[in-house]
C-alpha cells in the first residue's frame, strides 16, 4: 500500500473540497491569499499552516506560494472551475475528494470549520438553479 505524504498545499485543496458542490465564489486571488493569510494568523488554524509562508508587503495584497500551488492544481485538473470572468465554481469531484490519512481527525474538523468560514467570509453563494438554493438565501 502507498502511503500518502501530506504537503502544505493539501490545506488548501481540502479545505475547498468541504465546500459545497456547485458554490461560487469571487476569484479575485488577492481576496482568496487574504483570507488564507488571516486565518493562519488565528491561533486554532495556526498549526495548520507552520509550512506556509505569506509574503505580505505594504500596499500589497499577501500572497503564499502554497496556496497558489493548491489552487493552481484544483483549476488545472478542473475540479475548481472557473466559470464567467472571475467566479470559480466548485465542482462535485472536488467535494468528493476523501483526505485519506493525511488528515486526522481534529484536523479535519478544523478544514470544515474553515471552510464555513470561508463560506460566510468570501460571499460564496449557490446559483439559482442549484437544488439548495432557497436553503441558501436564508
Amino acid at each position: 500500500m502507498v502511503k500518502l505524504i501530506r504537503v502544505p498545499s493539501d490545506v488548501v485543496f481540502y479545505m475547498f473540497s468541504f465546500l459545497e458542490a456547485g458554490s461560487r465564489f469571487n476569484a479575485n486571488l488577492s481576496y482568496v491569499y487574504g483570507f488564507f493569510a488571516e486565518v493562519s494568523r488565528q491561533k486554532e488554524f495556526a498549526e495548520l499552516f507552520k509550512d506556509f509562508i505569506f509574503e505580505e508587503q505594504y500596499m500589497c495584497p499577501p500572497y503564499s506560494k502554497q496556496v497558489n500551488i493548491a489552487l493552481d492544481g484544483i483549476t488545472k485538473s478542473g475540479l475548481l472551475s472557473m466559470i464567467d470572468s472571475g467566479v470559480y465554481e466548485v465542482t462535485e469531484a472536488l467535494t468528493k475528494k476523501d483526505s485519506g490519512e493525511l488528515f486526522s481527525t481534529k484536523e479535519i474538523i478544523l478544514l470544515k470549520k474553515m471552510a464555513k468560514i470561508f463560506t460566510k467570509e468570501m460571499g460564496v453563494f449557490l446559483p439559482p438553479w442549484h437544488k439548495n438554493y432557497k436553503k441558501d438565501r436564508g
